[in-house]
Formats: C-alpha cells, structure tokens, sequence
C-alpha cells in the first residue's frame, strides 16, 4: 500500500515537473519571438515581460514537489549531524510535519487570493491578462506538494504507531557529488 503511495507521489512530481518543463520551453520561444520582433521587425511585443514572468512563477511552483521527491533541496546539517541516526529520523519526521502544516496553510491563503482574484476580475496592467488561470497554480502545486509530504510521511508514522522499527529511516536520495561548474 504504502509502496504504491509513494509511485502516486513520483508520478504527480513527475507530471509538476514536466508541465515546468513546458512552462520553460514557452518562455524560451516567448522571448526569443519577442527580441527576434524587436530588433529584426522593430516591433516589440508588450505582453512578452508578463507573459515570462508569470510562467517564471509556473516554474517555480511546480518544480518543489519534483524537487523534495529527488531529495535535492537545500538542507544544512550541521547541527542534525550531531545526534544518532534515530534521533535524525524522528527529526526529519518532525520536519516534514511542520512543512505539511506551512503547506496546509499556503494552499489556503493561496486559494483564497485566487477566490478573490476571481471575484475581481483580476487582469495584468500593460496586457490586461487574466490572472486568476496563473494564480491558480499556486493552491494546485501547494495542495500536489501536500499530498506529496504526506505520503512521504506516512510510512514513517505507521512504523512509529506498529512498532515495527526502534528508530525512523528516510531512503537516502542519492548523494550529490560536488562539483565545479563553469559558465
């Protein structure tokens, strides 16, 4: 059960993180048709400055659960290095918890702004866009990275509550190597 919890989970952080990926791709054509416009045609277009950053804040969104699902968020240990491996579990336990708890809240005040955009009417100032479909993305990838946290979670509280395990284990996500990259 919880195994097929988990591929549920892979597969919405998947599906966030491809419609990142198609979120990137338009802002990329977006762009290079704008300045293509600009300085071959002498046209600019006016929508394109709103256009990239509302698929900006696509990106962003949907790329949080992709990213906590590889283990690759930013994460300082210094100070959990400090204590045993059981300890750690129960920390990361812990964790996870109080994001769930921040994410129940961001979807919430999240769906509200988007309620009220709604009832407003809400369109950008120079391109008079619709906002509220670009609003809407922020309740959706918080309630997907939700769902996401949860289930990472409960395999964990299930051990707890069962007794089948003295100490919490997470898997590992695999270890990144250090590197130095050149632009």
């Amino acid at each position: 059960m919880i195994t097929r919890l988990k591929r549920v989970a892979e597969s919405l952080s998947e599906a966030l993180a491809i419609a990142g990926g198609i979120a990137v791709l338009a802002m990329v054509l977006i762009v290079t048709y704008s300045s293509i416009s600009r300085y071959v045609f002498g046209r600019a277009v006016s929508y394109m400055e709103e256009v990239a950053g509302l698929l900006l804040m696509v990106v962003s969104f949907c790329a949080f659960a992709y990213v906590f699902v590889k283990g690759g968020h930013i994460r300082v240990v210094v100070i959990l290095d400090q204590f045993s491996e059981k300890v750690r579990g129960y920390m990361e336990l812990g964790t996870r918890m109080i994001l769930l708890f921040y994410l129940i809240v961001f979807t919430k005040v999240s769906y509200d702004f988007v309620a009220v955009s709604y009832q407003l009417n809400c369109h950008t100032a120079s391109s008079d866009l619709y906002e509220v479909p670009w609003m809407a993305v922020m309740p959706i990838s918080g309630l997907l990275f939700g769902l996401v946290v949860l289930i990472s979670c409960l395999e964990p509280i299930w051990n707890i509550v069962m007794g089948k395990k003295k100490g919490i284990e997470f898997e590992k996500a695999a270890p990144v190597e250090e590197e130095t990259k050149t632009f």
